[in-house]
């Protein structure tokens, strides 16, 4: 048996009026006072209600091999037959009362689809599948993801670049407590695996460049939190004929400082030298 567009269109009025008036009967009860004399009963109103309206729904799941939608149609919940040739749009302007969000999807800790089942989205011949923009002045995010045990976001490729970064700063990487690790990388050694390359130039906030005075042989740098796995590594800038760095003593007692000591005195003028710190695992 087959539906027309006019009996489809009927049956759909029909179910938007009775949300309609669950939604109006829903505010009486939350409006109407404790100790009325005639309460309303959430049940006695709803039941009648929820009854015609699950019979619209019936009426057309019957008539129908598939609940769909279509351009222009509600989301119909349950369905893979959700299809539209126009963009899906929603603004939220405020007002919720737990939190503030305009479209939220929870999987129920169900774990489907590997754990990661909340939302699948597949756009054909489109750069992208889901797509968040924010167009505020205030810093604000486009995705933000929360996880309280595993990976918040999670990127994979077959072929391709598993996440990709792009803008004033590509990626960026926040260390939530101490000890924590901003930004980590691992490639496997054994199969010839790269963990971190770098195109272009490499900054490290832990360089820097000293003097070693004239006729001296060392000079001390204070560098803060240096640890027992600290590796200085020190190189002369300045032509310096006959010295060299002989060594770099650390210190990570508070303050803690590294002592760059040279073969011989610095000669007129001093000598500079470059210092990077790594730390070993």
């Amino acid at each position: 048996m087959t539906v027309s567009r006019e009996e489809f269109d009927a049956l759909k009025q029909l179910v938007v009026s009775q949300q309609q008036t669950i939604a109006r009967l829903e505010a009486q009860l939350d409006r109407q006072p404790e100790n009325a004399d005639v309460p309303i009963s959430r049940r006695g109103l709803f039941t009648g209600v929820a009854a015609a309206a699950a019979g619209a729904v019936a009426g057309l799941a019957g008539t129908t091999n598939r609940a769909e939608a279509a351009t222009g149609d509600a989301l119909v919940a349950g369905s893979y037959y959700n299809v539209v040739n126009h963009p899906t749009s929603l603004t939220f302007t405020g007002g919720a009362t737990y939190k503030d969000y305009a479209f939220g999807v929870n999987d129920g800790y169900l774990d489907k689809f590997q754990g990661a089942g909340t939302i699948c989205a597949n756009v054909t011949g489109l750069p992208a599948a889901i797509y968040a923009e924010d167009l505020t002045q205030s810093g604000r995010v486009g995705i933000f993801a929360f996880s309280k045990y595993g990976r918040a976001i999670a990127g994979s490729s077959e072929t391709g670049i598993g996440i990709q970064g792009y803008g004033s700063v590509g990626v960026y990487g926040l260390a939530a407590n101490s000890g924590g690790v901003g930004v980590s990388a691992y490639g496997d050694s054994q199969i010839n695996q790269t963990a971190l390359k770098v195109d272009g130039v490499a900054r490290m906030s832990r360089s820097g460049l000293t003097t070693v005075k004239a006729g001296q042989k060392t000079a001390t740098v204070a560098v803060t939190q240096l640890k027992a796995t600290a590796m200085v590594f020190a190189t002369i800038q300045t032509a310096t004929s006959g010295v060299s760095v002989a060594r770099v003593e650390v210190k990570t007692t508070s303050p803690s400082s590294f002592k760059i000591v040279l073969t011989g005195n610095a000669p007129a003028g001093g000598a500079k030298v470059a210092w990077v710190i790594f730390d070993r695992l």
